[in-house]
Formats: structure tokens, sequence, C-alpha cells
């Protein structure tokens, strides 16, 4: 395994610091998909006193929490539900066919119409698997759930840049990145925990599905919010 990481390493390093030398800086900077870009670029500092980044985090943070709580706690899980180990670990082919597939649409979705809008209805895949998840407990719903998440996982993480470009464009974008990778880094650390907590209390893995499950659907207002916040500040 290691010798195959090394000759990966060995492989990719010199392809990247190609890429890096032959940046096109003016190309670069142009607003992705040719669309009209913002009309200036936005500093860290800018970006956290803007109510419309706020609301879109309410979309971002949901797919790397939601999921680091449940595959955190996934014995439990598979316990309360009265599944096998290796059923629930089949589901793990599941989830990342459909995260591939989620990703190879999102790609030309985010080109066509921008990360923003693609992110509107990026968790309503998860919404139904987690519904299905805290309604059933046939085998089947296992995949199902994690064949959701795959897809809302893809549908993700081609918005994960591009909606941030979009905004606020790309002077800033590594700062502005940094920010927002670390606050999904913080969600992932306090997805097991806060799970585990309410567990603990007493609170079934039923609740913690439809709580998910509304949280996946409010994305969508929240989303629609920060587009039309956005939409407003570009036409003034």
């Amino acid at each position: 395994m290691w010798l195959g990481v090394g000759l990966m390493l060995l492989l990719m390093l010199p392809l990247l610091l190609w890429l890096a030398h032959s940046r096109n800086s003016e190309g670069a900077m142009m607003d992705p998909a040719g669309r009209a870009g913002t009309a200036k670029d936005w500093t860290r500092s800018q970006v956290l006193r803007d109510p419309a980044f706020y609301l879109l985090l309410v979309a971002m943070v949901a797919p790397p929490f939601i999921n680091t709580g449940f595959f955190f706690h996934q014995v439990p899980l598979v316990e309360a539900k009265d599944w096998t180990r290796p059923l629930f670990a089949s589901a793990f082919g599941s989830y990342a066919v459909a995260t591939v597939v989620g990703i190879l649409v999102a790609g030309r979705l985010v080109d066509r119409l921008g990360a923003r809008r693609v992110l509107i209805f990026a968790m309503l895949p998860y919404a139904l698997g987690l519904v299905l998840a805290g309604s059933f407990d046939q085998p089947v719903v296992a995949h199902l759930f994690m064949a959701m998440a795959g897809i809302s996982t893809g549908l993700f993480y081609p918005c994960a840049t591009a909606v941030w470009a979009e905004l606020y464009g790309l002077r800033h974008l590594g700062a502005i990145r940094a920010l927002t990778s670390g606050m999904m880094v913080f969600s992932t650390s306090l997805a097991p925990a806060l799970m585990g907590w309410l567990l603990d209390g007493g609170v079934g893995f039923s609740v913690l599905f439809f709580g998910c499950a509304l949280w996946a659907v409010l994305t969508v207002p929240a989303v629609l919010a920060s587009n039309a916040i956005s939409g407003t500040r570009r036409l003034a």
C-alpha cells in the first residue's frame, strides 16, 4: 500500500507543480462559467460580516456533520436497526457509487447553472434517505440511505469551492476556503460528540434521522435567502 502511495506522489507532484507554473492568471480571474462576477473581491473579514455567508453555511456544513455523526455511531445504529455489520459495510459500496455519480452530475450542473443554484436542491436526496432510515428497518433501507447520502455528498463536493468563488471572487479565495474548511472540520468533530450525548440521553436514532432530515430540508430556504441577498447586492 505504501509503495502505491509513494508512486502516486512521485507521479502527481511534478504534475501539480507544472499546473501551478503554467496557470493562466488572467483566465483564472475570470468568473466561473463566464457569468457576470461579483462587484469586488471580498476579503475574509468582509465575508464574516456578510449575512449571505452564514445562510450558505447552513447547507455547507450539513453533509460533513451528518455523515460523520452517523458513520461514527454505525455500530449502535446497526444494533438499533437490527441490521448486520456486513450489511452496513456493503452499503458503503452504494455510498461510494452514488457519490461518484453525484460528483459527475454536479460538475456539469455547476458549469451550466452555478454552484449556488445546485446547492438549493443538493441536500434533498439526503433528506429522503434520512426519512426512510427513520421510518423503516428493512435491510434494503441501509443501501437506500447510504445511496441518498452519497448523492448529496457528491452534489456538495463541486460546490464547496465554486460557491465561494462565485460570491466573493478569487483574489482572497484561499483565505476564505481556509475559513470555511475549518468550520466544516469543526462540524465533523462536533457531530460524534453531540450525537453520542443525545444517544446516551435516551434519544433514539429515529429522532436523529428526522431531525437531520429537517435540517436538510431547511437548507433549501437558507440557500434561497442567501442567493436573494447576494442578488440584491449585485443589483445595488
